[in-house]
């Protein structure tokens, strides 16, 4: 499979089965496929910013790169579908979570992943996210990233170029809801690091 684009050392956990869930994945939805390599690469160099370690990035970036796995169980017509979705199309498409969580658990049951990271990355601060309405500190810490940083990729790469943010757009979007849907303190830190590496990068 080619290059994931991720620090090589933060690649040694891989395994077939890893590898064939991924190109199952993009076979299935490429869009899906490439931004979970985004948000994968994202989230591994803000934690990189954040000193967080290299064993503990080792220990979740697996997870990073499997959050949107549950989506192989649904129809990808319906994942590129341009018209607005019925309720029970949001309902199944909300059932990624739990389907990413059967697939890990049948295909990948003794790898050490964080499958809270795959369950839990959609619930919100104040509770109004799925599948467990936690709220606040009860949701763990990752996925608290991943929510911020999955909807920042999601804004800044949408599968629909229509619905493009720019950078500035996106990141006043997640400051725009900080304590309903985002962690306060993970979104000031994220655009601390999106514009101080802008500023490398220029």
């Amino acid at each position: 499979m080619e290059n994931l684009m991720l620090n090589k050392m933060e690649l040694l956990s891989r395994d077939e089965r890893f590898d064939l869930l991924l190109y199952q994945l993009r076979e299935h939805d490429f869009y899906t496929f490439n931004h979970s390599i985004n948000v994968a690469n994202l989230c591994t160099d803000f934690c990189r910013y954040l000193n967080i370690s290299m064993e503990t990035r080792l220990s979740i970036v697996d997870a990073f790169l499997l959050h949107d796995i549950g989506y192989l169980y649904v129809d990808a017509y319906l994942l590129a579908k341009t018209e607005p979705l019925t309720p029970k199309e949001e309902e199944e498409l909300s059932n990624h979570v739990l389907y990413g969580e059967e697939i890990i658990n049948t295909y990948l049951n003794d790898a050490s992943i964080d499958m809270s990271v795959i369950l839990l990355h959609h619930e919100n601060i104040n509770g109004s996210g799925y599948p467990l309405y936690y709220k606040k500190d009860k949701i763990p810490y990752y996925c608290r990233m991943l929510r911020i940083i999955n909807d920042y990729d999601l804004m800044v790469h949408p599968r629909n170029l229509k619905n493009e943010y720019t950078q500035e757009e996106a990141l006043r979007e997640l400051a725009k809801y900080v304590d309903v849907y985002y962690d306060k303190e993970l979104v000031h830190l994220f655009i601390h690091y999106v514009l101080n590496k802008s500023i490398k990068v220029s």
